[in-house]
């Protein structure tokens, strides 16, 4: 990442409307808001729309550790924003912002994950790709209890969009009427298989497959 650039938040909640107005979306989901002036924009979007199910990916950090939301946005997203997802998706930093404590096992997964429930979101999902383990593990949280995912950190290096490409993939799996727990198993199935044929492209990190075979 090179460069960061921000939307005016008057063409952000314009965006929200011309969708919803022509289109019905079933579901949607938010990724990188920036500053607090774009979260108050979704917010006010989201509030008018009624759209069945809504998804919170809360971007902050970039994986090369360039910021992506001002920390003056980091309350605002949670007083605002997360009571009104169906799912927040943070990665270890981002669950540790939200819960105000660091986050480097599955103890504090947990811990964290209860912390953000909390706040008002009908589930979490602690995405643990950036434990140190040969092991990738993924919590959901929900009031009925917790639900892990386990499976083998493929040996690609870096690559880019992961977190992105499993909320949209779980998204688009709520769009198409997929209780949660499926449309988490299928999102992350799908993100695998765009890990592991991910294309080699440049010198930095690797772009997602998102032609892989098995998904939504």
């Amino acid at each position: 990442m090179s460069s960061v650039g921000r939307v005016e938040p008057d063409l952000v909640k314009a965006q929200i409307e011309a969708v919803v107005d022509d289109l019905a979306p079933a579901a949607c989901k938010s990724g990188m808001l920036a500053d607090i002036a774009i979260v108050e924009a979704v917010a006010a979007g989201l509030g008018s729309a009624h759209i069945p199910h809504y998804v919170l990916d809360p971007v902050m950090v970039s994986a090369g550790g360039t910021p992506l939301l001002e920390l003056s946005a980091v309350e605002a997203l949670k007083s605002l924003l997360i009571p009104r997802a169906d799912l927040v998706t943070p990665n270890l930093d981002e669950a540790g912002i939200l819960a105000n404590m660091e986050v480097r096992d599955t103890g504090a997964m947990r811990d964290a994950g209860e912390r953000i429930l909390a706040l008002g979101c009908r589930a979490v999902l602690i995405k643990g790709g950036h434990l140190v383990s040969d092991e990738v593990e993924d919590l959901l949280i929900t009031a009925d209890g917790r639900r892990i995912w386990r499976a083998l950190r493929h040996p690609i290096g870096n690559a880019h969009g992961t977190g992105c490409t499993l909320s949209a993939a779980i998204t688009a799996g709520l769009a198409l009427g997929r209780p949660l727990e499926e449309a988490i198993d299928r999102g992350l199935t799908y993100t695998r298989h765009a890990i592991e044929t991910a294309p080699a492209r440049g010198s930095g990190s690797r772009p997602l497959n998102h032609w892989a075979p098995e998904g939504c």
